[in-house]
């Protein structure tokens, strides 16, 4: 959930998001209202997350696209991470 607009972003304006995802048809395994392995769910609930990992890639010239998001999840969920790392047609740094 891309909340870090804190001067618009409530949990009325996120739970107005849901509300008209639902809408929509669209459904999901986790998320701000479903919990489960992946989270945390908001991005301004992700920032020690995402400082943490970046120190782990300034050392790379060229890394695939999903390099980062691996490196968040392999030690989050394993499940996730082997799901990422072995998926066809990924590109792999050189």
């Amino acid at each position: 959930m891309e909340d870090t607009d804190q001067a618009r972003s409530t949990r009325e304006s996120e739970e107005a998001m849901i509300r008209d995802l639902k809408w929509l048809g669209l459904d999901w395994d986790e998320g701000p209202d479903k919990e489960g392995d992946c989270g945390p769910y908001r991005q301004s609930e992700r920032e020690a997350i995402y400082k943490c990992a970046l120190p782990s890639t300034s050392s790379l010239s060229r890394f695939p696209s999903r390099t980062i998001t691996s490196l968040f999840y392999s030690q989050r969920s394993p499940r996730l991470h082997a799901t990422l790392t072995r998926t066809p047609g990924m590109v792999t740094g050189r």
